[in-house]
């Protein structure tokens, strides 16, 4: 483990990053480490806005963060997977949101009678 500090990433749109210690004993106290505003209407107009996921995974001078988003569809809603990333370094900004790399989900979930549809990548 390192010596910190460490971050964590509370909301993707705004993109809000949290700063926290692992040092002493008891509860563990997040600030507001970042704020960025970004553009990524392309993508929530469709799909609804991103939110959370799993922990993001460095790739070279970015990491990328799996995370997904909800909007309606006929008999209920769709769940959707995308992934976004964003700079290693502070403050962390996003450089690319899943329409301008990925034109759609990689993953989607129709709630409709329960049914599970798989959509390939599209390119």
């Amino acid at each position: 483990m390192g010596d910190g500090p460490f971050y964590a990433i509370y909301s993707i749109t705004p993109h809000r990053v949290l700063q926290f210690s692992l040092e002493g004993e008891g509860p563990i106290d997040f600030t507001e480490a970042v704020w960025t505003e970004w553009n990524n209407d392309a993508y929530a107009r469709t799909y609804g806005t991103l939110r959370g996921g799993a922990v993001p995974q460095r790739i070279g001078e970015h990491y990328y963060s799996i995370c997904h988003s909800v909007h309606p569809a006929p008999g209920g809603y769709r769940y959707v997977a995308a992934v976004y990333r964003f700079a290693t370094s502070y403050p962390f900004p996003p450089t690319d949101a899943p329409v301008r790399r990925w034109p759609s989900p990689i993953l989607s979930v129709e709630r409709a009678g329960m049914k599970n549809s798989i959509r390939p990548w599209e390119k």
